[in-house]
C-alpha cells in the first residue's frame, strides 16, 4: 500500500509533484520557524532584558559606591573630630556613647532617623556643648514619644532649634539637640 501511494505521486504530472514538494517545504519551514526560530527570539529578548537590568543595577551600584567618602576623607574627618575633642579632655568614645544613647532614644520612640551628626563646641570657659543635628521622619505620637524619652534622661539635653514640616502621612523634623557638660580641664 505504501508503494502504491508513492507510485501515484511519482506518476503525476510535474506541476503536481512540484506543488507537493513546495507545500511540504513550506510546511517544514513554517513548522521550523514557529517552533524553533520564534522561541529563540523570545529567549534572546529575555536574556537581553536581563542583561540590560544587570547593567542598570551595576550602574546604580557604581554610583552609590562613588558617593561614599574615600578612606582618606574618613581619616581626615576622624582626625578633625579628635583634634576638636582634645582641648576638652573628651575622647571620641564618650561622644560615641552619648550619640548611641541619643539614637537609642530615637529608636525607642519609633521615629525614622534620616541624619544624625554630632558636633562638639566650646560654649563658655566651664561648659562644653555636645551638639547633634538630627533629621527625622515620624508621626505625631512618635514625635511626642521622642520628646518624652529625651526629657526622662539623667543628662541635661536641651532642644536648641526645632523645625517641623507636615507631610500627608508623617512629619519631617529637623532638630538640634545640645548636651551641656562641665569642662574638667577648666576646673
Amino acid at each position: 500500500m505504501n508503494t502504491e501511494y508513492w507510485d501515484i505521486v511519482i506518476l503525476q504530472p510535474a506541476w503536481i509533484r512540484y506543488g507537493i514538494c513546495t507545500t511540504l517545504s513550506l510546511c517544514l519551514t513554517i513548522f521550523f520557524f514557529f517552533f524553533y526560530i520564534i522561541p529563540l527570539q523570545y529567549e534572546h529578548l529575555s536574556y537581553q532584558k536581563k542583561l540590560d537590568d544587570s547593567h542598570r543595577l551595576l550602574t546604580n551600584i557604581n554610583n552609590v559606591i562613588r558617593s561614599y567618602p574615600t578612606q582618606q576623607t574618613l581619616i581626615q574627618h576622624k582626625q578633625a573630630i579628635i583634634d576638636q575633642l582634645k582641648p576638652h579632655n573628651l575622647s571620641p568614645d564618650s561622644i560615641f556613647i552619648e550619640t548611641s544613647e541619643i539614637s537609642q532614644k530615637i529608636i525607642a520612640s519609633g521615629c525614622q532617623l534620616n541624619k544624625l551628626r554630632p558636633i562638639v563646641k566650646h560654649v563658655q570657659s566651664v561648659f562644653i556643648l555636645s551638639h547633634w543635628q538630627l533629621s527625622l521622619s515620624a508621626t505625631y505620637s512618635q514625635f511626642f514619644q521622642l520628646i518624652s524619652n529625651l526629657s526622662h534622661t539623667q543628662k541635661n539635653i536641651v532642644i536648641e532649634s526645632l523645625t517641623i514640616t507636615n507631610q500627608k502621612s508623617h512629619l519631617n523634623i529637623e532638630i538640634e539637640l545640645a548636651l551641656y557638660q562641665i569642662d574638667k580641664a577648666m576646673l
